[in-house]
């Protein structure tokens, strides 16, 4: 998709927001198919400010007395766009600069100038946080219900937070301290993770970065997902260890499922290792075929045999 070079980062920011609320795509998707270059990271970090505050925003343009309008236009979004750098961004850019380019009215520019969240949201309880936070309404009523660890408005605090990135090294061949030298001298800063022993946790990175490290020695991976695979592990030496006490076949005759789970699927790990490990555990292991009949082979559903088509001519 091509823009004109005239156009402002805003007007584009709002042109890609106006796509994502119609037909709901990744907003890293339409911002590739914009082509932006370099200045794809600016116009990203625009529209991601924008978005994670679109219901502040909303508040403080209506407190200001802006009619918004409807929320596919691209009047509406370029008219947020404009309250979220007047609103916080007022050091880098000139009142001036934002009536420019957003076409909001001077007086509503002014207002949101002036606009502080913490003093000018007149409500109270969930409904002030949701409106603060940009979080739905009916999400901060459920989240209200359950104990979060550190407290509710230091989970939605996080929500605001860019996404912690980690790093997973080949263990194998790097050590620790090699790994972050390497990953250093490509321009990323990593600090070890305090539970697991091949991942690092991404403090900086410098532009590009990511793209000139080894992928052979290195990947980006959730920290659930590696967290994940060790307790997998654990898990798998619990079963070898019951089924060794109990004298069940050996584990080359494929008897263990739970060891032929494919690596990325995840969702099976997580559906599928607690329900087998509870049953096992649950199970009476004085009696060997209860426990057998649970670690019989099963196979992935991709992985099973299609049905035979029948010969030709019939």
């Amino acid at each position: 998709m091509s823009w004109s070079i005239s156009s402002s980062f805003e007007e584009i920011c709002a042109r890609i927001l106006s796509e994502v609320s119609q037909k709901y795509y990744s907003i890293r998707y339409v911002i590739e198919k914009y082509r932006l270059g370099k200045h794809r990271k600016t116009v990203m970090a625009l529209c991601l400010g924008t978005l994670r505050n679109y219901k502040l925003l909303e508040y403080a343009l209506a407190h200001c007395g802006h009619n918004l309008g409807r929320r596919r236009d691209v009047k509406y979004w370029l008219a947020l766009v404009g309250a979220y750098e007047a609103v916080f961004r007022r050091s880098k850019l000139s009142k001036e600069d934002i009536i420019a380019v957003t076409r909001l009215s001077r007086e509503v520019v002014s207002c949101l100038s002036r606009f502080d969240p913490e003093r000018d949201i007149d409500l109270k309880g969930l409904q002030l946080l949701s409106i603060k936070y940009s979080i739905p309404l009916w999400v901060i009523e459920v989240l209200s219900k359950i104990e979060v660890p550190g407290g509710l408005k230091a989970l939605l605090e996080s929500f605001q937070l860019p996404a912690p990135i980690w790093i997973r090294f080949n263990s194998s061949v790097l050590s620790r301290e090699e790994a972050i030298s390497e990953l250093e001298k490509a321009g990323v800063t990593t600090i070890p993770d305090p539970i697991l022993d091949d991942v690092l946790e991404v403090k900086q990175v410098k532009p590009g970065a990511l793209g000139r490290v080894n992928s052979e020695m290195f990947y980006v991976q959730d920290r659930a997902a590696a967290l994940e695979a060790v307790c997998r592990n654990h898990a798998e030496h619990l079963v070898l260890a019951l089924a060794a006490a109990h004298q069940l076949p050996p584990i080359n005759d494929g008897h263990l499922v739970l060891l032929h789970l494919a690596a990325g699927k995840l969702r099976q790990h997580r559906a599928d290792l607690p329900k087998s490990l509870e049953s096992l555990a649950s199970s009476k292991l004085e009696d060997p075929r209860k426990v057998e009949h649970l670690l019989k082979p099963r196979l992935p559903r991709q992985a099973r045999a299609p049905p035979r088509a029948p010969p030709l001519g019939r």
